[in-house]
């Protein structure tokens, strides 16, 4: 899916940012290589990183160039050039892959497989500051998924039914009340044409509105030839880069590691509880996200010390493993306390043990004063 407008403007002013930054505190270090979603890699923004030399790897957005490079892969092709990656949750129910080759090819049902076919690119770049319009060479990947082509072909299938649903509806009301005027008619048909979602399957409906006031009929088809044509696209997108060193195994795996990074972001904009600060100042903003970061990173160790400890789960699944302890003060007669903490219980015990959590005592602070 496409982003929205600020994903597909703003790339190259934050490279320029990250640029500087990087240079302030590892100017020995080469820039990375950009590992972009399918809503930042516009042309433009390419033209920018090929006129700086800047690596980058990632989907192209839907356009002309992209649907004629599909077209240039067949069914065939798929079958010669299956991919080793497998995503992790297939890993940890099946830890082997499959052997390579023509004859290892998995069923097509099989969820998680990937296959690629290499081709090459002619981009036209536009021109960029001192830099001339220009087409260049690349290498691309065609890769073709499974789950995705379940996924395209239910997302398709529910939204054109949803849209079949809403014009059988207008329809079973024609020539009744309001919709006996056809200019009323049009009015609906034309809002239920652009509700969103519609967008995407409108072009594989044929309708058509005929008569006059009190005699309007609406005929609706499902164009079987389109329908065909967009089934063969199912599961299939394109990675371009222009770093020649990387493998097809290279392209889909880091372009893949992408999705960790962008559920990290999720959790840094989401689950993150901070208490609520004023950010009129520049300060404060720099101290909330200070705050986050620190946040995040504690909760990457936390993740990677369950990786370590062989437990295949969140950092936020180990933290409502231990979103509930208690603790027992007693006031004694002569004014004494005494404060300790409840043991962990046999469920929190199954994450606390293999991840060596000290028993809360060691940690607890006496409260002093009392809480009143």
């Amino acid at each position: 899916m496409s982003g929205n407008t600020a994903d597909a403007t703003t790339p190259v002013d934050n490279w320029h940012w990250l640029q500087t930054t990087l240079a302030a505190v590892a100017p020995e270090q080469p820039f990375p290589r950009i590992i972009s979603d399918r809503a930042m890699l516009s042309l433009a923004t390419l033209a920018a990183y090929e006129a700086a030399g800047v690596r980058y790897l990632g989907p192209l957005p839907d356009s002309a160039l992209t649907t004629a490079l599909l077209g240039r892969a067949t069914a065939t092709d798929w079958a010669a050039h299956p991919l080793a990656y497998r995503p992790a949750r297939d890993l940890r129910l099946r830890p082997d892959p499959p052997a390579q080759g023509p004859a290892a090819t998995t069923p097509s049902g099989e969820a998680g497989v990937y296959y690629g076919v290499r081709l090459s690119v002619d981009l036209p770049l536009p021109a960029g500051g001192t830099t001339p319009a220009r087409t260049l060479t690349r290498p691309a990947l065609i890769v073709k998924s499974t789950r995705k082509a379940t996924l395209d072909a239910t997302h398709r299938q529910t939204l054109l039914t949803r849209l079949e649903a809403s014009l059988s509806d207008l329809a079973s009301t024609l020539n009744r009340g309001r919709y006996r005027r056809r200019a009323a008619v049009e009015a609906r048909l034309a809002t239920l044409l652009v509700a969103p979602g519609t967008g995407r399957v409108r072009r594989f409906l044929t309708v058509q509105l005929s008569g006059t006031d009190g005699q309007v009929q609406l005929q609706v088809e499902r164009d079987a030839a389109a329908l065909a044509q967009a089934a063969t696209r199912d599961g299939l997108y394109v990675l371009v880069t222009n770093d020649e060193r990387l493998d097809n195994e290279a392209m889909l795996t880091q372009t893949k590691g992408r999705d960790r990074i962008e559920k990290r972001i999720g959790i840094f904009k989401g689950p993150l509880a901070v208490r609520p600060m004023f950010l009129e100042k520049v300060a404060r903003i720099r101290a909330m996200v200070f705050i986050c970061l620190v946040a995040l990173l504690v909760y990457s160790l936390l993740e990677q010390r369950a990786r370590h400890a062989g437990l295949a789960v969140t950092g936020r699944k180990v933290l409502e493993r231990f979103a509930v302890c208690s603790a027992v003060l007693t006031t004694f007669a002569d004014g004494t306390t005494l404060l300790l903490a409840a043991p962990f219980s046999a469920w929190q015990q199954e994450f606390a043990v293999p991840l060596a959590v000290p028993d809360p005592n060691q940690w607890l602070v006496p409260l002093d004063p009392l809480p009143s």
